[in-house]
């Protein structure tokens, strides 16, 4: 079945921005821009009722853009009971506490793979009236091996107002994370963050198609043998991006076989979602999550260092 068309007007804030990043902030996070970028090339976008496949073409105020995404290809999505916490349950949204090792929605890598979506098909039924067929009720994604929290969505009007949140950077994320290395007291990296050049799974600073980045960090407590316990507040949301961002400052993530190298303390990058806050329909939500075993067994292996770095 194919996708209805949708339009959108650029207003005076968005004159002369690239097509690519109109649309991907007019589709408020429902796809990436490599995805836009990838229908623009399609042909499914037109501007002003004329078909434009240049991603960086210049939209002006008044013009009208108009898109047609391809539905995407069908995934078994059988409701499957999978286990998760729920932090927080209320009628437009859920947090949960993703363990890691679950991957959050599918992906062409891992069509298999049973995910975060199968086990919300599994314990809430409204989940299927999502017109999404991949990611019904997906805000935001966490790497599969990273833990914590999670904000899902529960009906149509919701997604739509929480990706507007995330669009804004109206909701606060702070992660934990052991990492090899003594970073200094406090610090913030704003370095852009793109597609690597050679390993295309994979992202680096200053890579293809670069986009701005900005991470904040505290280091919370320094351990012998050179390594610390972070907490990473993100601004932007891109693909890796505390990973990436540590990785280049050389106080890689503990654990992190893809930007830094495995540890024997713990099985997989040592990151966590830890807090979770946002203002919605007036009301302010304010999530924690504790570690998890891994991650706290990790840090009791660890001796204090009584440093002054």
């Amino acid at each position: 079945m194919n996708s209805l068309p949708t339009t959108f007007s650029v207003d005076a804030s968005s004159d002369k921005q690239r097509l690519d990043q109109f649309l991907t902030s007019a589709l408020a996070g429902h796809h990436s821009r490599s995805q836009i970028t990838l229908f623009i090339k399609q042909g499914a976008v037109t501007v002003e009722n004329a078909v434009t496949t240049k991603p960086s073409y210049p939209v002006s105020t008044g013009q009208t853009v108009g898109i047609v995404v391809p539905q995407p290809p069908l995934f078994p999505l059988t409701p499957h009971p999978v286990s998760f916490e729920i932090i927080a349950e209320e009628k437009d949204f859920l947090v949960i506490n993703k363990p890691a090792g679950l991957v959050v929605h599918h992906a062409t890598s891992a069509p298999d793979a049973v995910t975060l979506v199968h086990g919300l098909l599994h314990r809430y039924p409204e989940f299927s009236q999502f017109e999404s067929n991949e990611r019904p009720g997906i805000v935001h994604r966490l790497d599969k091996d990273t833990s914590g929290l999670i904000l899902v969505a529960r009906n149509p009007q919701a997604l739509t107002a929480l990706a507007a949140l995330f669009k804004d950077r109206k909701i606060q994320k702070k992660y934990h994370a052991i990492v090899a290395g003594w970073p200094e007291r406090t610090g913030t990296i704003d370095l852009p963050i793109g597609r690597h050049p050679i390993h295309r799974h994979t992202m680096s600073v200053n890579g293809t198609a670069s986009r701005h980045a900005t991470t904040h960090y505290q280091t919370l407590a320094y351990y012998q043998h050179a390594m610390a316990l972070v907490e990473f507040t993100i601004v932007t949301g891109r693909t890796h991006q505390i990973r990436v961002h540590a990785a280049h400052q050389r106080f890689s993530i503990l654990g992190d076989e893809v930007y830094g190298s495995g540890n024997l303390l713990i099985g997989r990058q040592a990151l966590h979602a830890h807090f979770l806050s946002f203002e919605y329909k007036g009301t302010r939500y304010t999530y924690t999550a504790p570690y998890p075993s891994d991650f706290s067994a990790a840090l009791e292996k660890l001796l204090p260092e009584p440093t002054d770095y």
